[in-house]
């Protein structure tokens, strides 16, 4: 019966597993598309804003995160404001001004590297977003990505989740470090095509 338990274990295990191995399969499958479904609404962009909030919307539902907000430079300054912000404090995002070293997404536009903090509290770069409530700082974790052409930082990405959703992990970060490369690609193309317009 030992024996009977183990094997029983065992394809258990395997069964687990493989759902697993499924369920990432899956959702692998349905940032692939995401990721094609932008890169159409971009070759297609005349209107940068339209083609941000489908972005932004997209990446909300494939990253199934409470908020998320794309922030550019503003022409030749080094201050960076919320151009969409989709979730739930929209208004609170939409006043962000971000300066760079100043809070996670000051310092991700600075250093130009992506990272998610799952534990911000104790976390010294941490700022309060104005207008929300203290009490959602303890239970957020949040995860942001540069945008960046020509070499040059010319935004970010932020998204929030909070608790008792799942922490960020590397497979949320590669997955949005790949949105931010298409959102830049979009900003380019916007812009080339407003020049040619010119």
């Amino acid at each position: 019966s030992l024996r009977l338990l183990a094997t029983i274990a065992a394809s258990a295990g395997s069964a687990i597993h493989t759902a697993q191995l499924h369920a990432e399969t899956q959702r692998r499958a349905s940032e692939m598309s995401t990721l094609a479904e932008i890169g159409n609404d971009i070759a297609a962009t005349r209107e940068l804003e339209p083609v941000l909030e489908k972005i932004a919307a997209h990446a909300k539902d494939i990253l199934r995160v409470r908020d998320i907000v794309i922030t550019l430079r503003e022409s030749d300054s080094n201050t960076f404001r919320t151009s969409v912000a989709l979730g739930e404090y929209t208004e609170e995002m939409k006043a962000l001004i971000i300066t760079p070293n100043k809070g996670i997404m000051g310092n991700v536009i600075e250093s130009g590297v992506a990272e998610y903090v799952n534990d911000p509290t104790h976390d010294p770069r941490v700022v309060h977003v104005p207008g929300t409530p203290l009490e959602d700082d303890e239970k957020e974790y949040l995860m942001g990505a540069p945008l960046i052409s020509r070499g040059q930082t010319i935004g970010g990405i932020m998204v929030w989740r909070e608790n008792p959703d799942s922490l960020f992990a590397q497979p949320d970060l590669d997955f949005l470090v790949s949105v931010a490369r298409q959102t830049a690609i979009a900003i380019e193309s916007a812009r080339l095509y407003l020049e040619t317009q010119r």
